[in-house]
């Protein structure tokens, strides 16, 4: 399988802390791998998706990933959608991206690939359920067709329902997925390969 990151002596310190927010002595992960991160609160996960993410750049070691920004997506845990129709938030990504064709299929492809109704599509994200909006997000990410997938805390704050149905999408994808979350019973059901922080 191919290298897609490697992580060598990684740490990354915010200006106005004395200790380092994350530090990664050895890390490398494999194109299709699925990937858990988990730790209490404060522990480094979502500073480590950043660096994964190529959002921020460590202050120290060296950090290799095999993919550019523009084939990376993060979604924090706190998604944020404009306060547009679905069908909007659903095609943001692209059109930032320069994109301007019609979007009408890959909307309700991506809609179906995380087991939402069409119906929906007009109807105004800031109006969804928040497992519905967890869903939708995950969508604006999966609609870029992005080689590697962060995940923050993607079941955190929705029913047991919306759980099941996130568990069932990320088992289903074919791309690297790296997940930061506090709960391990629940990634190890995605995923034997877990780093602690």
């Amino acid at each position: 399988m191919k290298l897609i990151y490697t992580l060598n002596n990684v740490s990354f310190r915010y200006p106005q802390n004395q200790a380092d927010a994350v530090s990664i002595p050895d890390l490398k992960i494999h194109e299709g791998e699925i990937i858990g991160i988990v730790g209490k609160n404060g522990a480094g996960k979502t500073t480590l998706l950043k660096l994964l993410a190529l959002l921020i750049q460590p202050t120290n070691g060296e950090l290799y990933s095999y993919y550019d920004r523009q084939q990376i997506t993060l979604l924090l845990q706190q998604p944020y959608l404009l306060n547009r129709s679905v069908y909007q938030n659903l095609i943001y990504g692209l059109k930032i991206r320069g994109k301007h064709e019609n979007f009408d299929d890959e909307a309700r492809q991506v809609l179906q690939q995380v087991g939402l109704a069409e119906n929906i599509l007009h109807k105004n994200a800031r109006s969804l359920s928040g497992g519905e909006t967890k869903r939708i997000a995950l969508a604006m990410r999966l609609i870029l067709k992005p080689q590697t997938l962060l995940l923050d805390e993607p079941t955190t704050n929705i029913d047991e329902f919306n759980q099941v149905k996130i568990t069932e999408i990320l088992l289903h994808l074919k791309i690297t997925t790296i997940i930061a979350s506090h709960e391990l019973t629940w990634l190890q059901k995605l995923t034997k390969q877990i780093i602690h922080l």
